[in-house]
């Protein structure tokens, strides 16, 4: 039976208090061997806070570090507005993961729920994690060798995983899709298996959403390496870039497009009324998460309307 003993109040907005963070790697060492974690258990777990100032969540990675190997990570709701994120999250995984377990190749792709612990006011979803490369990192790599292949390669794997997920798990006229396939939710794994995280918003969404987030994420990210000490006017830059740079960018979603709607038997016409949509969600999405640290919403602050006004460049390289 699994052992869930967290004495310490969550405060909502707070900083996480370096004792709750010990007392959910205690929870991981106590439950070791029944959440199969591989290897030796550790006396003790280092730990990371990658996401520190996140509007919506902190999320927490578990090392192992006689291996400096990734074995757990534990979310946790900022606020209580967002608590129900880490509720969907884990229902999300465990339904996907029952409905695909005839599907081994896709199954291995999403994160193994370890534990749903309820704290006061929160929940706290602890996952296995993933040892991986972030893809947001290959393609950072990839910019700053000034090698395109090597972005378009890691985007392909990208693509393809995407294809064969919405083959599995519906058709294109109900299209449950992931809701945040961007780059930065995706790992490229040893042996070239994709791995992909953060399934709160999976549902249903306009065709080709997933898609479209998945190409103009990989544009926003980048040069995310190059800019990181710029300030906030560099990163208004990069999502004006990613948004709204008529050329390489539309010519990817044009073969993306071309190929995805082609395996499904969809008719690409649709493709300016689907970004239309795709734009007006994400929209509305960053609206409502709202803060500066975000930068997909620091991105819609400053441009506005703006990613209304120029969608004709984007319609125009789709055709």
């Amino acid at each position: 039976m699994a052992s869930f003993v967290l004495t310490e109040t969550m405060k909502p907005g707070a900083e996480l208090q370096g004792s709750l963070v010990e007392s959910l790697a205690n929870v991981v060492l106590a439950n070791w061997e029944e959440w199969k974690l591989g290897g030796s258990r550790p006396s003790k777990l280092g730990w990371i806070l990658y996401s520190r100032g996140h509007v919506q969540k902190s999320v927490i990675k578990f090392i192992n570090p006689s291996s400096a190997r990734p074995v757990a990570v534990a979310k946790l709701p900022n606020t209580p507005g967002t608590a129900v994120l880490v509720q969907n999250e884990h229902n999300n995984i465990q339904d996907m993961r029952e409905e695909l377990r005839f599907c081994p190749d896709i199954l291995g792709s999403l994160p193994r729920p370890l534990a749903l612990i309820k704290k006061d006011w929160a929940y706290i979803l602890v996952e296995e994690a993933f040892d991986g490369q972030p893809v947001t990192s290959l393609l950072q790599r990839a910019d700053e060798r000034q090698n395109s292949d090597e972005g378009l390669v890691t985007l392909g794997r990208c693509f393809r995983w995407l294809v064969d997920f919405h083959h599995a798990v519906d058709t294109p006229t109900t299209m449950r899709q992931h809701g945040d396939f961007a780059v930065n939710n995706l790992f490229l794994l040893p042996g070239g298996r994709l791995a992909v995280i953060d399934w709160e918003n999976f549902g249903k969404y306009p065709p080709c959403f997933d898609l479209f987030s998945l190409v103009f994420s990989a544009g926003f990210y980048a040069s995310e390496a190059d800019d990181r000490d710029r300030g906030p006017q560099s990163l208004v830059t990069r999502f004006e870039a990613a948004y709204f740079a008529p050329t390489k960018l539309c010519r990817l979603v044009s073969a993306f497009l071309a190929s995805y709607c082609q395996q499904f038997n969809m008719d690409k016409a649709g493709a300016s009324e689907w970004l239309d949509e795709f734009l007006t969600l994400k929209r509305q999405r960053m609206e409502d998460i709202y803060g500066t640290r975000n930068i997909y919403a620091l991105g819609y602050l400053a441009l506005g309307n703006r990613c209304y006004l120029q969608r004709p460049l984007f319609i125009e390289g789709l055709s």
